[in-house]
């Protein structure tokens, strides 16, 4: 057998178990699409998220049954049994004095809560006495009114009213949500997602909170994927290989 074909031989060996390799790890990672309940819940309480709900609610029975015997490692709040803690919950959506839809979660929570998309294209116009808020678009029309003496302001939407909390800090007039639906899940930065949610969903919200809030580090930058380095090592082998076979010549 000649050096060419020994050295074509050792390289095609080489690189086919890499290849194998990275397919077999891809196949384990994919093939087990099921989510673990418990390692779900853990995580959950962890991060720091919290369920709301009550014993009679028929969709918060079916978000216990969701977890199963896991659900004990949920951190969960019965509205019933603690109805303050309920209503002190708050997330807040934009400053009265300067809201614009855009820096806040304003929008976010019309279309979470009031299943309105359309707001992503309309516009926010301010009443000339400054205590009613417009938003619209060419067909659909939201308006928010403030009632600074009872502590609310009242968003009118769908032919539906929420009332919003009114608070102040440094001077400024500032407007949060509470929750209105269960069961509602809070997350750790006090954002609301109301209504059930299976263990795919679930685990989907707390991946996606997750990556939003993953803090930068200096080794980002660094690719260390276990597909790179594989091939890296193949290469130095096959270049051990020849330096070997050459100096045997």
């Amino acid at each position: 057998m000649n050096l060419i074909t020994v050295i074509t031989t050792a390289m095609l060996s080489v690189l086919l178990i890499v290849s194998l390799t990275g397919n077999a790890c891809a196949t384990d990672v994919n093939s087990n699409s099921s989510i673990d309940a418990r390692e779900l819940a853990d995580k959950l309480t962890a991060d720091g998220w919290v369920l709301y709900g009550t014993e009679q609610c028929g969709w918060c029975v079916r978000q216990k049954e969701e977890f199963g015997d896991a659900f004990a490692n949920v951190t969960h709040i019965d509205c019933n049994k603690n109805g303050q803690a309920c209503k002190n919950v708050s997330m807040y959506l934009f400053s009265w004095d300067n809201v614009t839809g855009d820096d806040s979660r304003l929008f976010e929570y019309l279309e979470d809560t009031c299943r309105a998309g359309w707001v992503q294209s309309a516009k926010i116009n301010r009443s000339d006495d400054d205590m009613t808020i417009h938003i619209s678009d060419e067909t659909n029309s939201a308006e928010i009114m403030l009632d600074e003496g009872s502590g609310v302001a009242i968003l009118q939407i769908g032919g539906r009213a929420h009332y919003l909390k009114v608070g102040k800090e440094g001077g400024k007039t500032d407007i949060y949500a509470g929750i209105e639906g269960i069961p509602c899940w809070v997350s750790p930065d006090s954002t609301l997602h109301p209504g059930y949610y299976n263990l795919t969903r679930l685990s989907g919200l707390m991946s996606d909170y997750r990556a939003a809030h993953l803090a930068p580090t200096s080794t980002t930058a660094m690719s260390t994927s276990p597909a790179t380095i594989g091939f890296e090592s193949a290469f130095a082998l096959i270049a051990i290989i020849i330096v070997f076979l050459m100096r045997r010549r």
